[in-house]
């Protein structure tokens, strides 16, 4: 199992840009994949509210996308536990892909049935 960051980590990604870990495991629907962490921009933070809701302020990445550790973040008691929760999700990786999945089908099947309801006249 790969060390997993505390959050507030600030690290250099392999496409030279610095980032602080923000959170852990975001998940993209529709490319089925779940990431490590997200962050923002070591130097920027979070930029525009309008973006955040937008996920344009986020960056997605993998362990394998570090390059470099600039700084260690939080590391108190609670931070350790929640990181050993995490790594405990993480490795079920089929179970969270498998969640996924379903997920993308449930809301395909409710935006299907919203357009055949939105075809009957009131």
């Amino acid at each position: 199992m790969e060390e997993i960051l505390p959050l507030g980590s600030v690290v250099t990604l392999k496409n030279n840009k610095n980032i602080m870990v923000a959170g852990y495991g975001p998940a993209s629907f529709e490319a089925e994949q779940q990431y490590d962490y997200f962050g923002v921009y070591a130097s920027y933070g979070l930029i525009n509210s309008k973006d955040l809701k937008q996920g344009k302020d986020y960056i997605y990445f993998n362990n394998s996308d570090i390059d470099k550790v600039l700084f260690i973040g939080c590391q108190d008691n609670k931070m350790k536990k929640y990181i050993n929760l995490y790594k405990e999700i993480k490795d079920n990786k089929d179970t969270i892909k498998k969640a996924l999945q379903e997920i993308k089908e449930e809301k395909n099947e409710k935006w299907n049935f919203a357009i055949r309801d939105s075809s009957k006249s009131w």
